[in-house]
């Protein structure tokens, strides 16, 4: 499956985020703290991030979960399973003083996530925002960026993933600076995803635009 996935013609894919999750598996959000305190239900069963515990560490204290998860996903009919190295560059981890870990924990997640899928699905490597603002909105230059995405991406690419996923942007620029940095790094696919405001446009007012 990875094989044919890497020698299709598309290198990268834009997408904009669907609301639709599969009726087994839903999540919901509540903000405690001024932290977000995500949680996923499965048949029943509440799972949840503890608020302030950076959520890669929380999954590597728990493996079991991930691994139920996402057996379940792929019992569902997933192809494609994420790696839960959502926030895991440089700049989120440093929020928790993790950020000497980073090669140990996003390595150690995407050998979790092989773990539950096996040769049944692929494993992305998943990528976000850092929570910093670009230059001239905020401090972070936009070499810098890349230097922070090029860094993980790299990491993963070591690891083994199949395809990255950029997920949950607001912001093209910073979508820009991850695709270059896993760029410089590997040539595995990559898809992309912007979240949306009802009028079409990002939370930056930037509309939908194929890389």
């Amino acid at each position: 499956m990875a094989s044919a996935l890497q020698e299709s013609n598309y290198k990268v894919i834009l997408l904009y985020l669907s609301s639709y999750r599969p009726s087994r598996i839903s999540s919901s959000k509540s903000s405690s703290s001024n932290r977000m305190n995500r949680k996923f239900y499965i048949k029943g069963t509440t799972i949840g991030f503890v608020p302030g515990v950076c959520p890669e560490s929380w999954v590597l204290e728990n493996p079991q979960v991930l691994l139920d998860l996402q057996r379940r996903y792929v019992e569902a009919g997933s192809h494609i399973v994420y790696a839960s190295t959502f926030t895991g560059n440089r700049i989120k981890l440093e929020e928790y003083g993790l950020q000497e870990r980073l090669e140990e924990i996003n390595t150690q997640l995407v050998a979790l996530s092989r773990q539950a899928v096996g040769d049944q699905a692929l494993v992305a490597g998943d990528m976000t925002m850092t929570g910093q603002q670009l230059f001239p909105m905020g401090e972070l230059l936009f070499e810098e960026l890349v230097d922070v995405y090029k860094e993980q991406a790299s990491v993963l690419a070591k690891a083994g993933v199949d395809l990255f996923v950029v997920e949950t942007m607001m912001s093209l620029q910073e979508c820009r600076a991850a695709v270059i940095a896993i760029r410089e790094v590997c040539d595995l696919p990559i898809m992309v995803t912007l979240t949306y405001n009802e009028d079409g446009r990002t939370l930056f007012g930037e509309g939908g635009v194929l890389l």
